[in-house]
């Protein structure tokens, strides 16, 4: 699989974080990294443009949740 447990568990916190970006636009990114597992905004912030390419505002804005 060439990845780490860790990685494996940021991915799915990922996905979560990509699904909730689609149905709600009431959280804040921020909020967001907490509620899918992420103990900072940076960890998660980082997290997210490693798995996506893009940052977690970026990818909602291309999903039209402004």
């Amino acid at each position: 699989m060439n990845s780490t447990f860790y990685d494996l568990v940021h991915s799915k916190r990922i996905e979560h974080a990509m699904l909730r970006i689609r149905e709600s636009n009431n959280l804040t990114l921020e909020g967001l990294g907490y509620e899918c597992g992420f103990n900072s905004k940076s960890t998660f912030f980082s997290n997210f443009k490693k798995e996506t390419g893009k940052t977690p505002g970026q990818y909602k804005k291309e999903v039209g949740m402004n």
